[in-house]
């Protein structure tokens, strides 16, 4: 999508989105002229009055000349009229309920729309983000839990057109639907162009969007996709089916309905995938793919083809975009929900004496067990000693202090002297924090890649609520002090897959509340858990206070101010920076807290 700006002098201002690389100005000053410059020779209609009597000119001039009349210039003053396209423009534009998104939205909407729209699509994308995270079984019930989240914050437009069949409505509602679906894209293709990692991100989360909408297709919306997609794979006739039916048949042995299957004709190399898997019929360089197996041909073409619209729209920002408004919009978009997966860093120093009763107060459980795992037995394999080390480092432990700790822990065991530890062990924690070989800074890993992380014999690390057995869990959970009510309802979600929802569970049984906002990262479980018990301690130190001595109104400061100050760039360092300025209640004015500083980097952990 490619913006064209509509400028006035009031605050409110309209985009015409138009599909050129170039934007086209058109200036508007409400009340004194209005110019539309098309093409050359067009023509400006002059409306004026003329003297006392009120006789009015009419007539059509070319720009820039005078009334023949008066010898004057006068543009008459226009309303500016808010487009609202006709349904029948609407159905024209948008016959199916789901698209490619190749073609650019055309038409006008105002800034608040705009703004609207693209926060709503992100909030969509990260509530899939937190469906996919509870390892549901099926596509169906990942879709029903996606749907009910929708439907829960409000997106009914979305959980429309999440189960939508394809061309079986045109109501209003599905059209204005598809409208703001087809705008909200684009609008968030802008804004995560500008990193590589957000990239990534609407990759992943808009194919997988994608491919929920296109499982929900009927027979008649798919084929009526294939049409209008551009795609041209078409349906095998019913005399080739029959003629060669083992074949066919044998491709889709496991599908079940074999007569009420359609089968398309496409090149082989558009489904390299399929063939590896021996899933489809392949002859004379033609494979017959099933319908069913016709999305992984769509994943394909629609990621790839993303893939390349967003290295075009990166260009697009940084050359060609100079509205200051949307530039500083678009930048700041991707954090306007700090993401529930996002690496909370803590540049407050830890120190390595408190790690023992932080993991008791502070650390999820997967994080806890690694700790008392390497307490108790003064080593952990490499994957686990990669997965606390790197959450060691966003904790905030430094550098200095990780070596001195994995040190005296693993020095303890009999065969492991401080030469073979400084030999095997040294130098990949200095490689976790970007000292040696490729000097990347490296990110503690998320939940999903915890979730996913293949764990073997006598290794820890990993998430326990899905690799651990329920009896196990139920062990852990009890050696941890929680109730059995709390226990027997966390075991149940973690055997039922919701192994995000259990670690919630664990956090509101453990700080006896639920955490201000979800998260689907270790470290962002530690930081919530922090901001609960330090304000915890901050009112009991006051409580302690107010007991010996009396405060007087003049001297109680003023409440907690908060100042948050996001630096996008990070080519120049390692991790942004957010000032935070703290104020408590004290006794005098000069035992107020200095503002302390604070790293936060909000980053994927895709990788």
């Amino acid at each position: 999508m490619y913006i064209s700006y509509l400028y006035t002098t009031s605050s409110t201002a309209s985009f015409s989105l138009q599909s050129t690389l170039l934007p086209i100005l058109r200036w508007q000053w409400e009340g004194e002229i209005q110019l539309r410059t098309q093409g050359g020779g067009e023509k400006a209609r002059i409306l004026h009055q003329h003297g006392a009597t009120g006789d009015v000119c009419t007539q059509h001039v070319p720009m820039q000349s005078e009334c023949g009349k008066c010898s004057k210039m006068d543009y008459t003053p226009k309303r500016r009229r808010t487009h609202k396209p006709e349904k029948s423009a609407l159905l024209e534009a948008y016959p199916h309920d789901l698209q490619l998104y190749k073609v650019p939205p055309i038409g006008q909407i105002s800034l608040v729309e705009f703004q609207d729209l693209a926060l709503e699509r992100q909030k969509v994308l990260q509530l899939l983000e937190l469906t996919l995270a509870q390892q549901h079984k099926s596509i169906d019930e990942i879709k029903l839990a996606f749907t009910s989240a929708l439907k829960k914050e409000g997106y009914h437009a979305y959980a429309r057109l999440v189960n939508a069949l394809g061309c079986s409505s045109h109501t209003d509602i599905d059209l204005e639907a598809r409208r703001r679906d087809h705008i909200a894209h684009f609008v968030l293709r802008l804004a995560y162009s500008l990193k590589d990692d957000l990239q990534n991100y609407m990759l992943t989360y808009e194919t997988e969007l994608f491919k929920l909408r296109f499982h929900s297709l009927n027979r008649e919306g798919l084929t009526q996709f294939l049409a209008t997609s551009g795609l041209h794979y078409s349906p095998v006739s019913q005399e080739f089916k029959e003629q060669n039916r083992q074949n066919l048949y044998m491709s889709t042995a496991k599908e079940g309905d074999f007569e009420n299957t359609d089968f398309y004709e496409l090149p082989f190399d558009k489904v390299v995938d399929l063939i590896s898997d021996r899933k489809v019929y392949l002859h004379k360089g033609i494979a017959y793919v099933p319908q069913n197996d016709l999305i992984t041909v769509f994943l394909t073409h629609f990621r790839t083809n993303l893939s390349i619209e967003l290295n075009k729209a990166r260009k697009f920002v940084l050359n060609n975009l100079d509205d200051e408004r949307l530039q500083s919009f678009l930048k700041s978009l991707p954090e306007c929900f700090t993401g529930m997966a996002k690496v909370v860093w803590n540049s407050q120093n830890v120190p390595i004496a408190k790690l023992n009763d932080l993991s008791k107060t502070s650390y999820p459980l997967c994080m806890r067990i690694m700790h008392e795992h390497l307490t108790t037995n003064h080593h952990l394999k490499n994957t686990g000693r990669l997965q606390y080390g790197l959450f060691l480092k966003g904790v905030g432990v430094t550098l200095e202090d990780s070596i001195e700790f994995w040190k005296s822990e693993m020095t303890k065991k009999e065969d492991c002297n401080e030469d073979k530890f400084n030999k095997q062990y040294l130098y990949q924690i200095r490689y976790n924090y970007g000292k040696v070989g490729r000097r990347v800074d490296y990110r503690p890993a998320g939940c999903n890649k915890l979730i996913s992380e293949p764990v073997g014999p006598a290794e820890v690390h990993g998430c326990p609520y899905k690799h651990m057995d329920t009896d196990e869990l139920t062990k852990k959970l009890l050696e941890c002090h929680l109730p059995h009510s709390d226990v027997g309802e966390i075991t149940k979600l973690a055997s039922e897959g919701h192994y995000i929802l259990a670690c919630t569970r664990y956090f509101e049984s453990t700080h006896k509340q639920p955490p201000a906002r979800m998260f689907l990262h270790p470290n962002h479980y530690f930081q919530e858990s922090r901001n609960i018990l330090t304000i915890d301690e901050v009112k009991e130190e006051t409580t302690v206070q107010d007991t010996y001595m009396p405060l007087s109104p003049e001297k109680i400061s003023q409440p907690i101010k908060v100042k948050v100050e996001n630096n996008l760039d990070t080519s120049n360092s390692v991790t942004p920076s957010r000032q935070i300025e703290k104020k408590v209640r004290t006794l005098d004015k000069k035992d107020k807290m200095d503002p302390t500083n604070i790293e936060a980097l909000l980053n994927d952990d895709s990788d």
